[in-house]
C-alpha cells in the first residue's frame, strides 16, 4: 500500500503473542493428556514412600500389598496384649476374644473390642 497508510490486518508483535499464547495452551493441554495417562495406567500401582501400619508398601501392586500387610500384621495383631484395670493385670488374647481377619471389616472388630470390654468389667 502507501507508505504511512492504514495496514490491513493485525500488528506482528500481536500475531506472535497469539501464537506464543496458542502454542502455550498447547503445550499445556498435551502435557496434562499423558500425565492424566501414565497415572491410569497405574490404577493398581501404589506410590513410593507409602506406609500402613508402619509397614513399607510403596511400589506395589495393591495384590501385593495387601498379601504383605497380611503377612506383617496378623503376626503382631495375634500377639497377646497386657492391660491394667483398677490395678489388676489381664493378659487379652486375640484368639480368645475371637477378632476377625486384619482385612476385616471395622464393626467387626468393634463387635470384638465390646466383647472384650464386656468381660471384662
Amino acid at each position: 500500500m502507501f507508505p504511512g497508510g492504514p495496514t490491513l490486518g493485525r500488528s506482528p508483535v500481536r500475531q506472535r503473542s497469539f501464537v506464543i499464547l496458542v502454542a502455550a495452551v498447547a503445550f499445556l493441554l498435551v502435557g496434562s493428556v499423558g500425565v492424566y495417562a501414565y497415572d491410569s495406567s497405574r490404577d493398581d500401582q501404589i506410590a513410593t514412600g507409602v506406609k500402613a501400619g508402619g509397614v513399607d508398601i510403596g511400589g506395589l501392586k495393591t495384590s501385593a500389598a495387601r498379601a504383605k500387610l497380611r503377612r506383617t500384621l496378623s503376626v503382631r495383631l495375634n500377639r497377646p496384649v497386657y492391660a491394667e484395670y483398677k490395678g489388676a493385670r489381664f493378659r487379652l488374647d486375640p484368639a480368645a476374644i475371637e477378632l476377625p481377619a486384619v482385612t476385616g471389616p471395622l464393626n467387626a472388630v468393634m463387635r470384638g473390642y465390646w466383647r472384650l470390654v464386656r468381660r471384662l468389667v
